[in-house]
């Protein structure tokens, strides 16, 4: 699970620019900026998108549930 704060953490540590993560779920970099500062909440589809990616780098980091820090 994806806590709230994660997702720039994770992108980061992922090494994969907002581009490529807007591009997957959907939506513009800047629009994944937004969220990723807190200006803007994702909604809908697009969260469940978002959310989606986000776990797939956290399962790629090995940093989910269960897994090594």
């Amino acid at each position: 699970m994806v806590r709230n704060g994660d997702a720039v953490r994770i992108r980061q540590a992922a090494d994969v620019p907002q581009v490529a993560i807007g591009r997957d779920v959907g939506v513009s970099a800047a629009c994944v900026s937004k969220w990723e500062s807190g200006k803007r909440t994702p909604t809908g589809e697009a969260a469940l998108r978002y959310l989606r990616v986000l776990e797939g780098l956290q399962h790629f980091l090995g940093d989910g549930p269960g897994e090594a820090a």
